[in-house]
């Protein structure tokens, strides 16, 4: 069994850098550790031994990516611990916090505080939103910040917060997100109603120049390159990873024109995320 120690710690799951950036912020500011969970998937029982424990993650199809839950079902003597989860996502939250804490609740945890922040979205058109709107949601992560760390720090217990259903999807709606989108998931649609799911399976073009970046940046090892090229497997965490760090830009879904930004979060560089997808 492994064993951590750590008093306080946070744990992240992140491809892109914004969870990267919202757990070292937090660890800052609450003075905690943080560790990336991909290389703690590959053990099978995890002791904690931490007083606060503190899990972020990006929200994939309104729920925690399945190596988070998977991740949770590891951990044991989290019962006395304060738990608190910060989510980001792109367009909703919907239900995510509530459907973490159940995952929570199978290894006798409970959330005492639970929040979400939209943050730059970086998947299936994506390249809808505005710099400005980006601009937007970062600066607004800055300004809440230190108040959620003082709620920590204090053990306060305000729960999940509310469901913001209207405050999270204006921007899509109003704001010309919502009819910006309409010819991408038109082009998405139409792809796997003839083509199967796997007309969106990742590939590499002509650009490619075989520098296995994509191979070092995937938190799951999910990639290996041969002759030169990049390979998937079937493990898959769908963190777009690969996509967003190649500095060629030559990885896309099934070489499909999906109105994909090109994003990493401002302030994290490739080699942060490299250094903490090591064992």
């Amino acid at each position: 069994m492994h064993i951590i120690h750590d008093k306080r710690i946070v744990f992240y799951f992140s491809g892109t850098g914004n969870s990267f950036k919202i757990a070292e912020d937090m660890a800052e500011l609450i003075d905690a550790k943080t560790m990336n969970i991909a290389p703690l998937l590959e053990k099978k029982s995890i002791m904690m031994k931490s007083d606060i424990i503190g899990f972020v993650f990006p929200v994939y199809d309104f729920k925690a990516p399945e190596v988070m839950n998977q991740f949770v079902s590891q951990l044991k003597g989290i019962e006395s611990s304060y738990l608190f989860a910060i989510c980001n996502y792109g367009i909703a939250p919907s239900k995510t916090l509530n459907r973490f804490q159940k995952e929570l609740q199978k290894v006798d945890g409970t959330l005492a505080l639970g929040l979400s922040f939209q943050m730059p979205h970086n998947g299936i058109g994506s390249a809808n939103f505005s710099v400005k709107r980006h601009q937007q949601m970062l600066a607004h992560w800055e300004q809440a910040k230190s108040k959620i760390a003082n709620k920590i720090i204090k053990n306060e217990k305000d729960g999940i917060e509310k469901n913001k259903p209207l405050e999270s999807m204006k921007v899509f709606l109003f704001q010309g997100v919502f009819f910006k989108s309409i010819p991408t998931f038109a082009r998405l649609l139409t792809k796997v109603a003839f083509h199967g799911w796997d007309a969106l399976a990742y590939t590499a073009n002509e650009n490619c120049n075989g520098c296995g970046i994509c191979e070092k940046i995937c938190p799951v090892h999910n990639i290996h390159m041969e002759n030169g090229k990049p390979i998937w497997g079937d493990q898959c965490a769908n963190c777009f990873a690969c996509l967003q760090w190649c500095p060629q830009k030559a990885i896309t879904l099934g070489n499909n024109n999906l109105n994909i930004l090109r994003y990493h979060h401002p302030e994290v560089t490739l080699e942060d995320l490299l250094k903490r997808n090591k064992p």
